[in-house]
């Protein structure tokens, strides 16, 4: 039962929930009061950031453990391009949720260094689905088995590239493996913008790391193509989150 509620029925309790509301909305006007201008300024919904708005609650949110005196006025090379991203994005749970956490991070006095600016622009550049895929990817660790599926000919030296960037992508339910086409584009995506690599010189020693590649629907695919004399084959690499794209996930995620 919330504070508000045990309220309702304790009048001991009445004067604490008030005081809460109070400093919810001190809290409130102190952001509204930095940021407002700067979203004018970019354009952002008015709606949003009126003074009973949305955006009032959602900051608030992220803030709520945070101390008055810890409350700061974020870089405006952070806040005016996370603003704009949020104004695009209020539609996207997903990448409005990573806005408003960048936002959080750069408007508190203990987190505000780990928000860079640029983690405004990575934001931009993802779609909705490849932001949860990454969410899942950054949370399961900094270092990932990563394959790609190589057809040789019999009797030559050279192959041709089938699949490229095999993960081990499942069900979040289920734990089933799923083929999302759209993921090497988004691992390439992720590399562009400075968050990941990947490595195909260098691989997993540990016994048994490449066995779930057998099992991919990719690999049934690939081998599905190939004519008499033609075989897959697993090149073995690497796919390691960066210093920078750690930094991103800690502030963002």
């Amino acid at each position: 039962m919330s504070l508000a509620e045990l309220a309702k029925e304790t009048p001991g309790l009445r004067k604490a929930a008030e005081l809460r509301g109070q400093r919810a909305a001190v809290r409130q006007k102190m952001i509204l009061q930095v940021l407002r201008p700067i979203a004018r300024l970019v354009g952002v919904s008015r709606e949003y950031f009126e003074e009973n708005g949305e955006f009032a609650q959602d900051i608030e949110e992220k803030l709520a453990g945070v101390a008055e005196d810890d409350l700061i006025s974020p870089a405006p090379t952070l806040a005016a391009p996370a603003l704009q991203g949020l104004g695009f994005s209020l539609d996207e749970p997903t990448l409005k949720e990573m806005y408003l956490q960048l936002l959080a991070r750069a408007s508190t006095a203990t987190t505000s260094g780990l928000a860079h600016p640029a983690f405004a622009q990575i934001i931009r550049e993802l779609q909705p689905e490849e932001a949860s895929l990454l969410k899942t990817v950054f949370a399961a660790g900094v270092r990932h088995p990563i394959a790609r599926l190589d057809r040789h000919d019999a009797g030559t030296e050279g192959f041709n590239v089938v699949r490229n960037h095999v993960m081990a992508f499942g069900d979040l339910d289920t734990g089933a493996p799923i083929d999302e086409p759209r993921a090497r584009v988004w691992i390439d995506n992720w590399a562009r913008l400075g968050i990941a690599t990947t490595d195909y010189s260098a691989f997993l020693t540990r016994p048994g790391a490449y066995d779930w590649v057998e099992d991919r629907p990719e690999m049934a695919a690939a081998r599905s193509d190939c004519t008499d004399g033609q075989t897959i084959q697993i090149a073995r690499g690497l796919f390691d989150i960066t210093d920078f794209g750690q930094q991103f996930a800690s502030v963002v995620f």
